[in-house]
């Protein structure tokens, strides 16, 4: 489920505003800005 957004500001924690080619639009969303693996032990 992807945000549209305006602005960093406009996503949660962890995510900025910015445009996803593989998304196929035209529109900025909400992503990640790295990915990261979390392992619970």
């Amino acid at each position: 489920l992807l945000e549209s957004c305006s602005a960093t500001g406009d996503c949660g924690p962890g995510l900025y505003c910015g445009n996803c080619p593989l998304v196929g639009k035209d529109q900025t969303i909400c992503m990640r800005g790295q990915a990261t693996q979390v392992t619970s032990v």
